[in-house]
């Protein structure tokens, strides 16, 4: 049987769901697909499914960004940032730079509000 790169990461995504644990590492789980199945995975897998566990997101799909409750800025090989979204968009030129660059906004909409709205 041969799957897509993005069956292979919705197979691996339901694996460590049916684990049950309180701490999920994801290493960047959404690349794999689409941008609508990307969407519905973080706001019906990640946003609802995890929302009272620990989970720690290596992402570059920036859009997802505004919803961590504490974000780590990487530039150039070594920590350049961390804190809240909000709080790093103050205080952190080169992210918030980073950001805006490519249109994300200064503050976290409601997931629900944008559900309702698809």
């Amino acid at each position: 049987m041969n799957l897509s790169g993005g069956q292979k990461q919705r197979i691996a995504i339901a694996r460590a769901l049916y684990s049950d644990r309180d701490i999920y590492l994801f290493d960047d789980p959404l690349s794999a697909v689409d941008s609508h199945v990307s969407r519905y995975l973080f706001d019906n897998v990640i946003s609802e499914y995890l929302k009272n566990k620990t989970l720690i997101l290596v992402t570059n799909q920036l859009q997802y960004v505004p919803y961590a409750d504490k974000v780590v800025f990487i530039d150039d090989c070594s920590i350049s940032g961390q804190g809240d979204y909000k709080t790093m968009m103050a205080t952190n030129k080169k992210f918030a730079k980073l950001m805006k660059k490519y249109g994300i906004l200064e503050e976290r909409p409601d997931i629900q509000d944008e559900v309702e709205e698809t």
